[in-house]
């Protein structure tokens, strides 16, 4: 069994993957998971129930900024397969898988 030691910086307007850490702008639990992902070489994610928040919830703005982040600095490919308030590509559940 092997552990891995990834680590979490908080820098505001900051989106980076490093190789032992990834750096957001935010406290935000995605933010750390998109970062695992893109070290791991994932290039694509299906989000499910990533609905969003109202729109005058600052965490709704916290993520739709973070998104615009990831989009500038990463190549991954995020869709959503149920509905969300997020700008990001909506696709179904109910869609063949590739």
């Amino acid at each position: 069994q092997s552990i891995i030691d990834y680590g979490f910086d908080i820098v505001p307007g900051t989106f980076e993957i490093r190789p032992d850490h990834c750096v957001t702008p935010f406290d935000l639990t995605f933010s750390y998971a998109v970062g695992c992902a893109l070290i791991s070489g994932v290039n694509k994610v299906n989000l499910v129930g990533f609905d969003g928040y109202t729109g005058t919830d600052p965490r709704q703005s916290e993520m739709i900024r973070l998104l615009s982040l990831i989009k500038e600095s990463s190549n991954i490919e995020m869709e959503a397969l149920t509905q969300t308030t997020y700008p990001i590509n909506q696709g179904s559940i109910y869609s063949p898988r590739k």
